[in-house]
């Protein structure tokens, strides 16, 4: 999580962020936000989902 790639500084930025290859390029539509929004609600939902215990307080807090 670094806030600094939207710095419009591309002449100083490391090498990473300079070129966005098959790696996490930077996300410009709000469809790929939404999208990586979308995955990372799905990953806590797995994560809160795995044990039995914790399935049921988490399903009624978040409802």
């Amino acid at each position: 999580m670094k806030t600094h790639k939207s710095s419009g500084k591309s002449t100083s930025a490391p090498k990473i962020e300079k070129k966005p290859g098959p790696q996490r390029p930077l996300v410009t539509s709000p469809a790929k936000a939404a999208e990586e929004v979308e995955g990372f609600r799905r990953d806590r939902e797995a994560m809160e989902s795995a044990p039995t215990t914790a399935d049921t307080s988490a399903r009624t807090s978040l409802f």
